[in-house]
């Protein structure tokens, strides 16, 4: 028994064309970030923070002032601990979930926490 696809019409190809590429670019839109954030978390981690085990105390630098998203959204990785400028700081944030929050394409570097002094 032998199949049959329909073949695509000649005027209905500039069509289906467009719709492709208006699919890929909604696609684009919507995972890109996510993805973009992913390929270069490495990047965002600091070198010290690369290999931790247990809990840490960081500081996630921002390239603007968080505003409450922001605040709230990184709240989710560790204790909120306060900001200072486009700093963030938290604290208890679990060395497994560093890679996610470096993951996040807003966040411009992760740092350990140091104390003041």
């Amino acid at each position: 028994m032998k199949i049959t696809v329909p073949a695509v019409r000649r005027d209905t190809r500039p069509a289906l064309v467009r719709l492709v590429a208006g699919a890929a670019l909604i696609a684009g839109i919507v995972a890109g970030p996510g993805l973009y954030g992913r390929a270069t978390s490495a990047g965002r981690l600091a070198p010290s923070l690369q290999h931790v085990s247990g809990s840490v105390n960081v500081q996630v630098l921002l390239p603007f002032p968080p505003q409450a998203f922001h605040q709230a959204q990184l709240s989710s990785y560790g204790v909120f601990a306060g900001r200072h400028g486009n700093t963030v700081f938290l604290l208890d944030v679990p060395a497994n979930s560093l890679r996610e929050l470096a993951g996040i394409y807003w966040v411009a570097k992760i740092e350990p926490l140091r104390p003041p002094g």
